[in-house]
């Protein structure tokens, strides 16, 4: 299902109005002139900020929709911020026209894509996204909630009371030359969807593993893990199949993401598994990885050209590890320095009490695997037969996993020069280990200027 927008044209104007003139539309509309020339004269001539749009599926028109400014209307603006709805948010209104075409899940699809497409694609500063649809209007506002909008509270309308509900766009937009956050901004969440937010190296497919276990219950899976669980914002694999393939899911699907939850939208129907790790391990296993990626197999799939000149000898891990250290990189744009590494953790731990927000230390997963397990299902509402324990738990261990790299392991045929040293074998201390005392001491100083106290050192165990 392929939906697209254009904006209204004077041959759009009698479907527009015929439209308006069904019985299943015309009760919303209540008062509106629509007649052809109250049509012709509201959508058509007269001259404003609003801008109106028709949508497309499969190139068949179905629907219109528009989108303002919602400071252009202070009679709207006024009540609509007594619930936060401030500066910088966009209103939009909507319909879908044909009886036939209700029903059909076009309206959720046509409000997310619209959304991401242009209203927040073709306008940088509008941050937040409303509508109003009368509170009887039940079909209406189940889309808005369907497109992951959340409920801000009752406001008045031509109509009597609106449910006035919104949608938040992410804070930040995380690019690297293979990851693009931007991909996440429409995507269909659907009730209890699983996101899994980590930073390379700290567990990410451990967790991925853990969630397959929990959901299918047994170690015998149907597919490889990252076509089970699958990299939303990697940009090897076109948009189009990750979202094609997530749609056939059946399953409780399980999605994996570097991106911190400041870049993604925040679906109060997914839960969201935050990876932690101390810092200097993750570094160590990172320097590693680095060895084992074929990147001209990843500059090929991703478009990204060949280098100029031959790229510079990797240093020593030790002098690698001082320079990681040092490095003031922008934690948008290079999200596995020591900057990014925090930035993602002190954005999820100022979210750790929020109901729908699950963190995750590795150390906790080694220490007591099946313990940590067990907290996982009860966070997900996930009920597990007492005697599958064992079987799971065990296939979730290190050595099993890594007996099954090539089934387990994440990437594209060909980026990973040898799937099983993926699971390399990193444990907790090596990082530490290689730094002198002094070097720790500015480790220390670097790492206790990024984050608050609590979270250094519940990350850190004692070992900063």
């Amino acid at each position: 299902m392929a939906i697209t927008f254009h904006r209204l044209a004077e041959t759009d104007l009698p479907t527009l109005h015929r439209w308006l003139n069904e019985p299943g539309i015309v009760r919303w509309w209540e008062g509106d002139d629509v007649s052809w020339d109250g049509v012709r004269r509201d959508y058509w001539t007269a001259t404003g900020p609003t801008e109106h749009w028709i949508a497309s599926v499969d190139g068949r028109p179905f629907g219109w929709i528009q989108c303002y400014a919602v400071a252009d209307y202070p009679e709207e603006a006024e009540p609509w911020a007594t619930l936060g709805a401030g500066p910088g948010t966009a209103g939009i209104d909507y319909l879908i026209g044909d009886p036939a075409d209700r029903g059909r899940g076009l309206g959720p699809e046509m409000i997310r894509s619209f959304v991401a497409e242009v209203v927040f694609g073709a306008h940088p500063p509008w941050h937040q996204v409303c509508a109003a649809p009368a509170l009887d209007n039940q079909a209406s506002w189940r889309a808005l909630e369907r497109a992951g909008f959340r409920y801000l509270g009752e406001v008045p309308g031509k109509e009597g009371p609106g449910r006035l509900m919104a949608y938040d766009r992410p804070r930040f937009r995380y690019r690297s030359a293979d990851e693009d956050s931007g991909r996440w901004l429409g995507f269909p969440f659907r009730d209890g969807d699983i996101v899994i937010s980590t930073r390379s190296k700290t567990g990410t497919t451990w967790l991925q593993m853990i969630c397959a276990l929990l959901i299918f219950q047994t170690p015998e899976l149907s597919a490889p893990l990252a076509r089970l669980s699958p990299w939303l914002d990697w940009l090897v694999k076109p948009q189009d199949d990750v979202y094609a393939l997530l749609a056939a899911q059946r399953h409780r699907r399980f999605i994996k993401t570097h991106t911190p939850l400041d870049g993604i939208p925040l679906d109060r129907r997914a839960t969201y598994l935050v990876a932690a790790r101390h810092p200097l391990d993750m570094a160590v296993s990172l320097y590693h990885q680095g060895d084992n990626l074929n990147r001209a197999r990843m500059r090929e799939l991703t478009g990204q050209p060949e280098p100029e000149t031959p790229p510079k000898p990797r240093p020593a891990l030790h002098e690698w590890l001082l320079t990681w250290i040092e490095r003031d990189d922008n934690p948008q744009e290079e999200m596995d320095s020591l900057p990014g590494v925090m930035w993602h953790l002190a954005d999820a731990w100022s979210r750790r009490d929020e109901p729908n927000i699950v963190l995750v230390h590795y150390e906790d997963l080694s220490a007591d695997l099946g313990g940590e397990m067990r907290r996982l299902a009860q966070r997900l509402g996930i009920d597990v037969p007492e005697e599958r324990w064992p079987v799971l738990v065990k296939a979730a261990t290190f050595d099993q996993m890594r007996s099954r790299a090539p089934e387990l392991a994440p990437g594209a045929a060909g980026i990973l020069k040898d799937p099983s040293q993926f699971f390399r074998g990193g444990r907790s201390g090596d990082g530490t280990a290689l730094l002198a005392p002094a070097e720790l001491d500015r480790y220390r100083a670097r790492v206790t200027g990024m984050a608050p106290t609590d979270l250094v050192d519940w990350l850190h165990r004692g070992r900063l």
